[in-house]
């Protein structure tokens, strides 16, 4: 999938998507930094701890790099410095209720920070685009599991790896 960052995006209701454990897989390449924010997976709704947004954001120094990191419903964790037009695969391993999420970018763990799980995130599923926030670049996979992958998230990343050449 190709997204322009200004008008480009998939969107529908959550059409049975997992409301508690879960597993968020994408591979994605931006085109450029983003000056704001690049949202390129939004679930959820617009109250406190019910939604997930994976995202690229702006560092707060002037080098040429992007952060990537995931948020729920606002809270910001596991961001981690990555230049444009490189492949970035991030794993995202999401709890039920509260206790440590996992996030993993190119097979390397970010971050395992625990927060409040959102446990009521039917609403809106969008590729692309969420709160405003649209993604520039592509998009090559995006995979979402019903539980945690813990056991199988190496081999996942492996398989993805061997296709893309990812790291």
């Amino acid at each position: 999938l190709t997204f322009n960052g200004t008008t480009q995006f998939l969107t529908t209701t959550d059409a049975g998507l997992p409301v508690g454990n879960a597993t968020y897989i994408t591979l994605t390449r931006t085109f450029a930094n983003p000056s704001t924010y690049y949202v390129f997976l939004f679930y959820g709704q617009l109250s406190p701890t019910a939604s997930v947004t994976l995202l690229y954001g702006p560092t707060t120094n002037a080098s040429s790099q992007t952060t990537i990191g995931v948020t729920n419903s606002g809270e910001s964790f596991g961001q981690i410095s990555r230049s444009p037009n490189l492949y970035n695969l991030q794993v995202v391993l999401k709890p039920s209720s509260y206790a440590p999420w996992y996030q993993y970018i190119n097979n390397s763990l970010s971050t395992n920070v625990t927060i409040q799980a959102g446990t009521a995130l039917a609403g809106t599923f969008t590729i692309g685009n969420g709160l405003g926030y649209y993604f520039s670049g592509n998009m090559q996979e995006n995979i979402i599991y019903p539980v945690q992958q813990t056991t199988n998230r190496t081999g996942i990343e492996s398989n993805i790896n061997t296709y893309y050449t990812i790291y």
